[in-house]
């Protein structure tokens, strides 16, 4: 089944629990948020047809901005999202993603917080 291959696979790189398994259509996105009831360490695998999407991500404390172009093919990126209690100290993870051409996103937890 479906469910059984994304476990394999999920533990196989190490991860908990799967976070996220989507299509991004073309011209697709998700809008910035901040996954503020997941906390943990993540690992995202994205595959991109033409390599025009990408990641973006901001910390509202640090100010710290960083963009993570999509190549051709299989792109790997982690994630750290921190605590409620954590953030009002580190700052909050914000982060959104975007395409002009399909793009899969495959994600794991690989700890929680």
């Amino acid at each position: 089944s479906d469910v059984y291959k994304r476990q394999t696979l999920c533990f196989s790189v190490g991860g908990k629990n799967d976070a996220v398994f989507g299509y991004y259509p073309k011209d697709g996105y998700m809008g910035w948020h901040t996954n503020w009831d997941a906390p943990g360490l993540g690992i995202l695998f994205s595959w991109s047809k033409e390599g025009d999407g990408y990641f973006k991500s901001y910390n509202d404390k640090t100010k710290n901005f960083e963009m993570y172009q999509d190549e051709v093919g299989w792109n790997v990126i982690g994630l750290h999202i921190p605590t409620a209690v954590d953030s009002l100290t580190l700052g909050t993870n914000w982060h959104c993603v975007e395409t002009t051409s399909p793009r899969y996103t495959i994600g794991f937890f690989l700890s929680k917080l």
